[in-house]
Protein backbone atom coordinates (compact mmCIF):
# COMPACT_ATOMS: atom_id res chain seq x y z
CA UNK A 1 0.00 0.00 0.00
CA UNK A 2 1.83 3.13 1.12
CA UNK A 3 4.03 4.46 3.85
CA UNK A 4 2.61 6.28 6.81
CA UNK A 5 2.48 9.99 6.12
CA UNK A 6 2.55 9.61 2.34
CA UNK A 7 0.77 12.44 0.57
CA UNK A 8 -1.75 14.85 1.97
CA UNK A 9 -4.70 12.52 2.07
CA UNK A 10 -5.21 9.08 3.53
CA UNK A 11 -7.82 8.30 0.90
CA UNK A 12 -5.34 6.45 -1.29
CA UNK A 13 -5.19 3.66 1.31
CA UNK A 14 -8.84 2.55 1.13
CA UNK A 15 -8.71 3.17 -2.62
CA UNK A 16 -5.95 0.60 -3.04
CA UNK A 17 -7.73 -1.78 -0.72
CA UNK A 18 -10.86 -1.45 -2.82
CA UNK A 19 -8.85 -2.23 -5.96
CA UNK A 20 -7.38 -5.33 -4.34
CA UNK A 21 -10.83 -6.37 -3.15
CA UNK A 22 -12.04 -6.08 -6.72
CA UNK A 23 -9.14 -7.91 -8.36
CA UNK A 24 -7.39 -10.13 -5.86
CA UNK A 25 -10.00 -12.28 -4.13
CA UNK A 26 -12.38 -15.07 -5.01
CA UNK A 27 -15.60 -16.29 -3.50
CA UNK A 28 -14.15 -19.77 -3.04
CA UNK A 29 -13.03 -20.85 0.44
CA UNK A 30 -9.30 -21.38 0.56
CA UNK A 31 -7.62 -24.67 1.27
CA UNK A 32 -4.06 -23.49 0.86
CA UNK A 33 -2.17 -20.28 1.60
CA UNK A 34 1.50 -19.63 1.09
CA UNK A 35 2.85 -17.93 4.16
CA UNK A 36 3.99 -14.42 3.34
CA UNK A 37 4.19 -15.01 -0.40
CA UNK A 38 1.57 -12.54 -1.57
CA UNK A 39 0.12 -11.77 -4.92
CA UNK A 40 -0.59 -8.12 -4.20
CA UNK A 41 1.07 -6.70 -1.12
CA UNK A 42 1.96 -3.53 0.71
CA UNK A 43 4.48 -0.88 -0.09
CA UNK A 44 5.48 2.60 0.86
CA UNK A 45 6.50 5.86 -0.72
CA UNK A 46 6.15 5.73 -4.52
CA UNK A 47 8.92 6.45 -6.96
CA UNK A 48 6.83 9.41 -8.10
CA UNK A 49 4.12 11.10 -6.04
CA UNK A 50 0.91 9.21 -6.68
CA UNK A 51 -2.19 11.07 -7.77
CA UNK A 52 -4.75 10.88 -4.98
CA UNK A 53 -8.51 10.99 -5.12
CA UNK A 54 -10.54 13.35 -2.99
CA UNK A 55 -13.42 12.10 -0.88
CA UNK A 56 -16.03 13.11 -3.43
CA UNK A 57 -14.28 11.09 -6.15
CA UNK A 58 -13.80 7.84 -4.20
CA UNK A 59 -16.49 5.15 -4.44
CA UNK A 60 -16.14 2.53 -1.66
CA UNK A 61 -18.31 0.05 -3.59
CA UNK A 62 -18.90 -0.66 -7.25
CA UNK A 63 -17.12 0.70 -10.31
CA UNK A 64 -15.42 2.98 -11.05
CA UNK A 65 -13.48 3.17 -7.80
CA UNK A 66 -12.62 6.80 -8.55
CA UNK A 67 -14.63 9.22 -10.65
CA UNK A 68 -11.53 11.17 -11.63
CA UNK A 69 -8.68 8.94 -12.96
CA UNK A 70 -5.52 8.66 -10.87
CA UNK A 71 -2.13 7.03 -11.44
CA UNK A 72 -0.27 4.67 -9.07
CA UNK A 73 3.08 2.87 -9.30
CA UNK A 74 3.41 -0.92 -9.22
CA UNK A 75 6.45 -3.20 -8.85
CA UNK A 76 6.33 -6.87 -9.83
CA UNK A 77 8.48 -9.61 -11.41
CA UNK A 78 8.11 -10.21 -15.16
CA UNK A 79 8.49 -13.74 -16.51
CA UNK A 80 10.32 -14.15 -19.84
CA UNK A 81 7.21 -15.51 -21.56
CA UNK A 82 5.06 -12.51 -20.60
CA UNK A 83 4.65 -9.38 -22.67
CA UNK A 84 4.52 -5.85 -21.25
CA UNK A 85 2.22 -5.66 -18.25
CA UNK A 86 0.60 -2.49 -19.53
CA UNK A 87 -0.74 -4.59 -22.42
CA UNK A 88 -2.16 -7.39 -20.25
CA UNK A 89 -5.95 -7.73 -20.31
CA UNK A 90 -6.04 -7.85 -16.50
CA UNK A 91 -4.63 -4.35 -16.17
CA UNK A 92 -6.17 -2.74 -19.24
CA UNK A 93 -9.65 -3.96 -18.28
CA UNK A 94 -9.21 -3.05 -14.62
CA UNK A 95 -8.09 0.44 -15.60
CA UNK A 96 -11.31 0.86 -17.57
CA UNK A 97 -13.40 -0.44 -14.66
CA UNK A 98 -11.65 1.27 -11.77
CA UNK A 99 -10.32 4.55 -13.17
CA UNK A 100 -6.88 3.71 -11.71
CA UNK A 101 -3.92 3.67 -14.10
CA UNK A 102 -0.69 1.86 -13.22
CA UNK A 103 2.89 2.85 -13.98
CA UNK A 104 4.71 -0.48 -14.12
CA UNK A 105 8.20 -1.37 -12.91
CA UNK A 106 8.63 -5.02 -13.92
CA UNK A 107 12.20 -6.30 -13.62
CA UNK A 108 12.93 -9.87 -14.74
CA UNK A 109 12.05 -12.59 -12.25
CA UNK A 110 15.71 -13.35 -11.57
CA UNK A 111 16.46 -9.76 -10.55
CA UNK A 112 13.17 -8.94 -8.81
CA UNK A 113 14.50 -9.59 -5.29
CA UNK A 114 17.40 -7.20 -5.89
CA UNK A 115 15.07 -4.54 -7.28
CA UNK A 116 12.70 -4.97 -4.33
CA UNK A 117 15.51 -4.66 -1.80
CA UNK A 118 16.84 -1.55 -3.54
CA UNK A 119 13.38 -0.01 -3.41
CA UNK A 120 13.20 -0.54 0.33
CA UNK A 121 16.78 0.59 0.94
CA UNK A 122 16.41 3.78 -1.13
CA UNK A 123 12.97 4.70 0.16
CA UNK A 124 11.65 4.76 -3.43
CA UNK A 125 8.93 2.23 -2.73
CA UNK A 126 6.02 1.83 -5.18
CA UNK A 127 2.40 2.25 -4.21
CA UNK A 128 2.00 -1.52 -4.31
CA UNK A 129 3.85 -4.76 -4.99
CA UNK A 130 2.03 -7.25 -7.23
CA UNK A 131 2.74 -10.94 -7.87
CA UNK A 132 6.07 -10.59 -6.06
CA UNK A 133 6.64 -12.25 -2.69
CA UNK A 134 7.43 -10.25 0.40
CA UNK A 135 9.40 -12.35 2.86
CA UNK A 136 8.51 -12.60 6.53
CA UNK A 137 11.65 -10.57 7.21
CA UNK A 138 10.44 -7.86 4.80
CA UNK A 139 7.18 -7.60 6.69
CA UNK A 140 8.83 -7.53 10.11
CA UNK A 141 11.45 -4.93 9.19
CA UNK A 142 9.45 -2.69 6.86
CA UNK A 143 6.04 -3.25 8.40
CA UNK A 144 6.30 -3.99 12.12
CA UNK A 145 9.51 -2.04 12.77
CA UNK A 146 9.68 0.81 10.24
CA UNK A 147 6.07 1.29 9.21
CA UNK A 148 6.80 1.41 5.49
CA UNK A 149 4.24 -1.35 4.97
CA UNK A 150 0.89 -0.50 6.51
CA UNK A 151 -1.39 -2.96 8.33
CA UNK A 152 -4.19 -4.21 6.09
CA UNK A 153 -6.56 -6.00 8.45
CA UNK A 154 -8.89 -3.02 8.99
CA UNK A 155 -8.95 -2.30 5.26
CA UNK A 156 -9.75 -5.96 4.56
CA UNK A 157 -12.60 -5.79 7.06
CA UNK A 158 -14.01 -2.66 5.41
CA UNK A 159 -13.29 -3.13 1.70
CA UNK A 160 -12.57 -6.81 0.94
CA UNK A 161 -15.71 -8.88 1.67
CA UNK A 162 -14.54 -11.88 -0.37
CA UNK A 163 -11.21 -12.13 1.41
CA UNK A 164 -12.93 -11.52 4.75
CA UNK A 165 -15.23 -14.47 4.00
CA UNK A 166 -12.22 -16.65 3.18
CA UNK A 167 -10.61 -15.72 6.50
CA UNK A 168 -13.83 -16.61 8.34
CA UNK A 169 -14.24 -19.96 6.61
CA UNK A 170 -10.54 -20.88 6.72
CA UNK A 171 -8.91 -19.29 9.77
CA UNK A 172 -5.62 -21.00 8.91
CA UNK A 173 -5.31 -18.72 5.89
CA UNK A 174 -5.57 -15.62 8.04
CA UNK A 175 -3.16 -17.11 10.55
CA UNK A 176 -0.63 -17.82 7.80
CA UNK A 177 -0.41 -14.14 6.81
CA UNK A 178 -0.69 -12.57 10.27
CA UNK A 179 2.57 -11.54 11.93
CA UNK A 180 3.23 -11.97 15.67
CA UNK A 181 2.31 -8.30 16.20
CA UNK A 182 -1.22 -9.18 15.05
CA UNK A 183 -1.05 -7.22 11.79
CA UNK A 184 -1.39 -8.32 8.16
CA UNK A 185 1.04 -6.58 5.81
CA UNK A 186 0.45 -8.55 2.60
CA UNK A 187 -2.30 -10.58 0.98
CA UNK A 188 -1.96 -14.33 0.42
CA UNK A 189 -1.93 -16.33 -2.77
CA UNK A 190 -4.81 -18.74 -2.25
CA UNK A 191 -5.63 -21.89 -4.18
CA UNK A 192 -8.19 -24.56 -3.39
CA UNK A 193 -8.27 -26.23 -6.81
CA UNK A 194 -6.02 -29.28 -6.92
CA UNK A 195 -5.44 -29.09 -10.66
CA UNK A 196 -4.00 -25.59 -10.28
CA UNK A 197 -1.26 -27.01 -8.06
CA UNK A 198 0.02 -29.25 -10.86
CA UNK A 199 3.54 -28.30 -11.99
CA UNK A 200 2.38 -28.19 -15.63
CA UNK A 201 -1.14 -27.69 -16.95
CA UNK A 202 -2.63 -28.25 -20.40
CA UNK A 203 -4.73 -25.59 -22.11
CA UNK A 204 -6.94 -25.99 -25.17
CA UNK A 205 -8.60 -23.52 -27.52
CA UNK A 206 -12.30 -23.85 -26.74
CA UNK A 207 -13.27 -21.61 -29.66
CA UNK A 208 -11.63 -24.03 -32.07
CA UNK A 209 -13.47 -26.96 -30.50
CA UNK A 210 -16.79 -25.14 -30.81
CA UNK A 211 -16.17 -24.23 -34.45
CA UNK A 212 -15.46 -27.87 -35.26
CA UNK A 213 -18.39 -29.11 -33.19
CA UNK A 214 -16.15 -31.16 -30.91
CA UNK A 215 -16.51 -31.74 -27.15
CA UNK A 216 -13.86 -30.89 -24.60
CA UNK A 217 -11.56 -33.95 -24.64
CA UNK A 218 -11.95 -36.24 -21.64
CA UNK A 219 -9.55 -39.00 -22.76
CA UNK A 220 -6.29 -39.33 -24.62
CA UNK A 221 -8.11 -40.67 -27.68
CA UNK A 222 -10.45 -37.67 -27.72
CA UNK A 223 -7.46 -35.35 -27.30
CA UNK A 224 -5.76 -37.01 -30.27
CA UNK A 225 -8.90 -36.58 -32.39
CA UNK A 226 -9.19 -32.91 -31.40
CA UNK A 227 -5.56 -32.13 -32.15
CA UNK A 228 -5.75 -33.93 -35.51
CA UNK A 229 -8.86 -31.90 -36.37
CA UNK A 230 -7.07 -28.69 -35.36
CA UNK A 231 -4.32 -29.47 -37.84
CA UNK A 232 -6.52 -30.53 -40.76
CA UNK A 233 -9.88 -28.72 -40.53
CA UNK A 234 -8.89 -25.01 -40.40
CA UNK A 235 -10.48 -24.08 -37.04
CA UNK A 236 -9.21 -20.49 -37.27
CA UNK A 237 -11.14 -20.11 -40.51
CA UNK A 238 -8.47 -18.34 -42.57
CA UNK A 239 -8.45 -20.94 -45.36
CA UNK A 240 -4.88 -22.01 -44.62
CA UNK A 241 -3.44 -25.08 -42.92
CA UNK A 242 -1.39 -22.97 -40.53
CA UNK A 243 -2.71 -24.18 -37.16
CA UNK A 244 -0.24 -25.65 -34.68
CA UNK A 245 -2.32 -28.21 -32.75
CA UNK A 246 0.03 -28.84 -29.83
CA UNK A 247 3.10 -27.04 -28.55
CA UNK A 248 5.08 -26.25 -25.43
CA UNK A 249 8.19 -24.40 -24.34
CA UNK A 250 9.97 -27.71 -23.80
CA UNK A 251 9.25 -31.41 -24.23
CA UNK A 252 9.71 -32.14 -20.54
CA UNK A 253 6.66 -29.99 -19.75
CA UNK A 254 4.55 -32.09 -22.11
CA UNK A 255 5.73 -35.29 -20.45
CA UNK A 256 4.79 -33.97 -17.00
CA UNK A 257 1.40 -32.77 -18.21
CA UNK A 258 0.53 -36.13 -19.80
CA UNK A 259 1.79 -38.48 -17.09
CA UNK A 260 -1.39 -38.40 -15.00
CA UNK A 261 -3.42 -39.66 -17.97
CA UNK A 262 -1.39 -42.87 -17.82
CA UNK A 263 -1.64 -43.48 -14.10
CA UNK A 264 1.49 -41.67 -13.00
CA UNK A 265 1.96 -38.45 -11.09
CA UNK A 266 5.11 -36.50 -10.40
CA UNK A 267 6.25 -33.09 -9.23
CA UNK A 268 8.96 -33.04 -11.86
CA UNK A 269 11.47 -35.33 -10.20
CA UNK A 270 12.05 -38.86 -11.44
CA UNK A 271 11.99 -40.47 -8.01
CA UNK A 272 9.20 -40.48 -5.44
CA UNK A 273 7.64 -42.65 -2.75
CA UNK A 274 4.16 -44.07 -3.40
CA UNK A 275 2.41 -46.44 -1.00
CA UNK A 276 5.67 -46.88 0.88
CA UNK A 277 7.59 -47.92 -2.22
CA UNK A 278 10.38 -46.07 -3.99
CA UNK A 279 9.42 -45.41 -7.61
CA UNK A 280 11.61 -44.42 -10.57
CA UNK A 281 9.15 -43.08 -13.13
CA UNK A 282 10.98 -43.93 -16.38
CA UNK A 283 10.76 -47.62 -15.51
CA UNK A 284 6.99 -47.62 -14.85
CA UNK A 285 4.52 -48.98 -17.45
CA UNK A 286 2.55 -45.73 -17.43
CA UNK A 287 5.63 -43.72 -18.33
CA UNK A 288 6.33 -45.95 -21.33
CA UNK A 289 2.68 -45.69 -22.44
CA UNK A 290 2.94 -41.91 -22.20
CA UNK A 291 6.04 -41.91 -24.43
CA UNK A 292 4.27 -44.08 -26.97
CA UNK A 293 1.32 -41.66 -27.00
CA UNK A 294 3.58 -38.64 -27.51
CA UNK A 295 5.29 -40.48 -30.35
CA UNK A 296 1.85 -41.00 -31.92
CA UNK A 297 1.15 -37.26 -31.62
CA UNK A 298 4.54 -36.40 -33.09
CA UNK A 299 4.06 -38.67 -36.08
Amino acid sequence: MRAKGFGKSKLIVPLLAAMIAATGCTNEPAQEAENHAPEPGGSGQPQQPAQEADAASFNPTGFPIVNEPITLTLLGPKAPIHGPWEQMDLFTEMEKLTGVKMIFDTPPVDSYAVRKNLAFASGEVPDLFFAGPLTANDEIVYGQQQGVLIPLEELIEQYAPNLREIFEQSPEVKSAVTLPDGHIYSLPRINNVTRDLAPVKLWINREWLDRLGMPLPSSTDELYAALKAFKEQDPNGNGQADEIPFSSIKISDIRLAMLAAFGENTDGSYISVMNGELRFYPTQPGYKEMLAYLNRLYR
